[in-house]
């Protein structure tokens, strides 16, 4: 992951994605195909040895970072990155959780995180690679892939009845809209005016609440044509939140 920050110059990636992408599902432990890909040790284990396995959780972390500095046009990462999402997506879904949902949660909060600190270093001159223009001209294809596949993850998890996974859920949502407003204002908007409109499933307004109280700065600052939903409006939206707490 620091060689990908670094970007040495003559350092070919393209032969080893396969291969890094492969290493991230198999370390998510997802039962893909009817089988699980666990680790042969048992991840419990005792308090004096804790130390000696801290860098369990650091994996999803590096494996974010890995993937957000490797995303350019020159290397074609998104379109392993959008068969990666194809596949661990259905597992954000709230009837599916399991012994994998922590990891799932990792992976999601530093995909996002990394991804602004990455526009952080593009905005200050400090990363030139293809597809990262942030000043409205250039090309910006792989802010969009970014948000597009952080998104479908984020749609799926903010129902999730993992309290921590639905929580980050909110905060990428949160963040995606300040890069992408349009994209995703209407959805959290959407979202909302279907959870109060229905009876039988309660749970998805406290989540789409939580989601547009993340969201709150980005709603009042967006013009009105690129944050009203097709269901409601900003201010309605707004409105019927604050009679609903």
């Amino acid at each position: 992951a620091r060689v990908a920050k670094k970007r040495p110059l003559g350092l070919n990636w393209q032969p080893y994605l396969p291969h890094l992408f492969n290493f991230v599902l198999e370390s998510l432990h997802l039962p893909i195909g009817g089988t699980a890909s666990y680790s042969p040790h048992a991840r419990n284990v005792p308090q004096i040895l804790a130390g000696a396995n801290a860098h369990h959780n650091q994996l999803q972390k590096n494996e974010a970072k890995l993937i957000i500095y490797l995303m350019s046009t020159e290397m074609g990462t998104a379109s392993y990155l959008e068969n990666l999402v194809n596949l661990i997506a259905p597992y954000y879904h709230p009837s599916n959780g399991g012994s994998w949902t922590g990891s799932l949660e990792r992976f999601l909060r530093f995909l996002f995180i990394y991804f602004n600190k990455r526009l952080c270093r593009v905005r200050l001159g400090l990363d030139d690679a293809g597809g990262w223009s942030v000043d409205g001209e250039g090309d910006s294809s792989m802010i969009d892939t970014l948000t597009e596949q952080l998104m479908r993850l984020s749609e799926l998890a903010i129902f999730s009845k993992h309290s921590q996974l639905s929580a980050t859920a909110s905060r990428c949502m949160s963040f995606l809209a300040d890069i992408r407003p349009k994209k995703v204002l209407p959805g959290v908007l959407d979202r909302l005016h279907t959870a109060m409109e229905t009876i039988t499933a309660t749970h998805q307004l406290n989540a789409s609440m939580r989601t547009l109280a993340a969201c709150v700065r980005q709603l009042l600052m967006a013009p009105e044509d690129v944050a009203d939903g097709p269901g409601l409006t900003c201010k309605e939206a707004l409105a019927a939140a604050m009679f609903n707490t």
